[in-house]
């Protein structure tokens, strides 16, 4: 990243604007510990793929979590951009996160659960599959 990216990326930070959440968790808790609202365009997950081999991994791959190597014996990481969800912004005013779904033009309000909430979003594997557990266990209330 070159010096004008990573300038930018700092004044995002400061206003709590962030693109992606991997890479992003110790600023987006210094901006909650600030009590400012963030914005999360973009999410992303890291996720490991095991027994994918030594091949080099396709963005195709990756959503599937396999590869056309013939070495099944290698565990892979790779990040990958979240298929569901659109944008993420968490209200310190009533902790809430809300979603919004990628093609959809409602947000989705769930109780948060504070920093321990948000870090769990954040680090979830799947943030579609995260969301939907939280509904299904009453964290969004309109369930």
């Amino acid at each position: 990243m070159g010096f004008w990216e990573n300038v930018v990326k700092s004044i995002r930070a400061r206003k709590g604007e962030f693109t992606g959440t991997s890479g992003n968790q110790a600023d987006i808790e210094k901006a909650m510990d600030k009590g400012k609202s963030i914005n999360i365009s973009n999410p992303t997950s890291y996720r490991t793929y095991h027994n994918v081999g030594a091949g080099t991994m396709d963005q195709n791959d990756m959503d599937i979590g396999l590869s056309s190597s013939n070495n099944p014996t290698t565990d892979r990481v790779g990040e990958v951009q979240s298929t569901a969800i659109e944008n993420a912004r968490y209200d310190p005013e009533d902790d809430s996160l809300n979603i919004t779904y990628k093609g959809g033009d409602k947000e989705y309000k769930f109780r948060a659960g504070g920093r321990d909430g948000v870090r769990e979003w954040i680090n979830a594997p799947s943030k579609g599959r995260i969301t939907q557990e939280w509904r299904e266990t009453h964290r969004y209330p309109g369930y």
